[in-house]
């Protein structure tokens, strides 16, 4: 009731994405330092129910750098995860940074960003 009397009414509309994590995130650097390749594994919250969380197979991860002394990331390469929701991207960065993954999410499965990891 509102303060005359009248009922109030109101509705609010929300969508519930389930939650999505991007673990066991690897940098390594290729002989000679020209190529890194950026590894992890990607999971999503079992849709079934039967477990907390499951590989999450065909979903493009975004690979980021931000160099040494920098604010700011930029996307460097992209994957997709295999099967077993892990992937793997190679990329030409050069110089000290760090790096990160990055899932975007969908309309069911909420967006997730890796720890970073310094190479």
């Amino acid at each position: 009731m509102d303060a005359r009397g009248g009922t109030a009414v109101a509705r609010a509309v929300f969508h519930l994405r389930r939650a999505t994590e991007i673990e066991g995130l690897k940098v390594a650097r290729g002989r000679g330092g020209d190529e890194t390749r950026v590894t992890g594994t990607l999971l999503r919250v079992d849709p079934g129910g039967r477990v907390d969380y499951r590989p999450f197979p065909g979903q493009r991860v975004r690979i980021s750098f931000r160099p040494s002394g920098s604010s700011g990331w930029r996307p460097v390469g992209e994957a997709v995860t295999r099967r077993d929701g892990w992937f793997s991207a190679r990329t030409r960065e050069d110089g000290q940074g760090a790096w990160r993954a990055e899932y975007a999410g969908s309309p069911r499965y909420a967006a997730d960003v890796s720890s970073e990891r310094e190479a």
